[in-house]
């Protein structure tokens, strides 16, 4: 009895001792794997943490982008630029005679009716404004071009009863030309007027006869432009649409001076300069029959 007691005590550690050590031969088999598929468990949530780092601190190389166009500032032309002589300047004339008589810088714009008005009793305004245009600018216009612009850019409405352009209209106009100007008030001493002539390039000026009629006479209102000041002789080239004999002459400064209406609002226009980028119309050419001086 004891005997087989004994025997199955002594099988029962021969199991034992088979299932560990086939447990260890396991445990020594697989500590490798396993040792390994921790390696490579720990290499990976390194290189996502590393990955993940990179998103977040490392700035990509930007791609290629197109540029906006560099804007440049616009070039001024002043006085001092230009090398305008009488000859390049112009001076259109407004009234019927000269046109019948075909006189050089009328055209049909003066038998025109416009808005219900006859362009020869108001267009004195259009005629400056398109002298300084064609004058200053590679282009040209009549005045007829300027009395449509100035009604598409302005809030001028001229009607059967009044059709002189305001002094702001012609303002904004040669604006929209790329043209400069001031409007102004009569300077208190004329050598006051005489330095911004000399400064200036050219001036609208509003003269009246009942202020001083010495070179105007029976003259309520009228435009004149004038040009090309010469401290020598202190005088100016006249551009006069409203009298031939009085257009492309050179008069003393003092006549337009002591002419001013200083019943107006402002007295006259000074032009001090041309941006050619700032030219929104360039306008060119006049279609309709006109005494060309070339």
């Amino acid at each position: 009895m004891n005997s087989d007691i004994r025997k199955r005590r002594a099988q029962r550690e021969r199991k034992e001792a088979f299932s560990s050590a086939v447990f260890r031969l396991i445990v020594l088999i697989l500590l490798p794997v396993y040792a390994v598929m921790m390696a490579r468990v720990l290499i990976k949530n390194n290189t996502q943490t590393v990955e993940e780092t990179q998103e977040v601190t490392v700035t990509p190389v930007p791609a290629e982008e197109e540029t906006e166009p560099v804007v440049l500032p616009h070039t001024l032309v002043t006085a001092a630029d230009l090398s305008l002589t009488e000859e390049n300047i112009f001076s259109f004339l407004q009234g019927p005679k000269a046109w019948n008589a075909k006189t050089e810088w009328s055209g049909s714009w003066c038998e025109q009716v416009l808005a219900g008005q006859r362009f020869s009793v108001f267009g004195c305004g259009h005629c400056c404004m398109a002298n300084i245009y064609s004058t200053l600018t590679p282009y040209f216009c009549s005045p007829v071009d300027m009395f449509d612009l100035a009604r598409e850019v302005t809030d001028y409405a001229p009607n059967a009863n009044y059709g002189a352009i305001a002094w702001d209209y012609m303002k904004q106009s040669l604006e929209y030309t790329g043209i400069v100007s001031s409007l102004m008030t009569k300077d208190a001493t004329y050598e006051e007027f005489q330095q911004k002539m000399a400064n200036g390039i050219s001036a609208i000026v509003n003269v009246n006869s009942a202020n001083d009629s010495t070179y105007w006479k029976d003259v309520t209102g009228h435009y004149i432009n004038i040009w090309l000041y010469n401290s020598a002789d202190d005088t100016v080239f006249l551009a006069d649409s409203g009298n031939p004999e009085h257009n492309r002459q050179r008069i003393p400064l003092k006549y337009v001076y002591d002419a001013m209406k200083t019943a107006d609002s402002y007295q006259y226009m000074l032009v001090t300069g041309y941006y050619p980028d700032g030219n929104n119309w360039q306008k060119n050419g006049i279609a309709v029959d006109w005494t060309s001086p070339w």
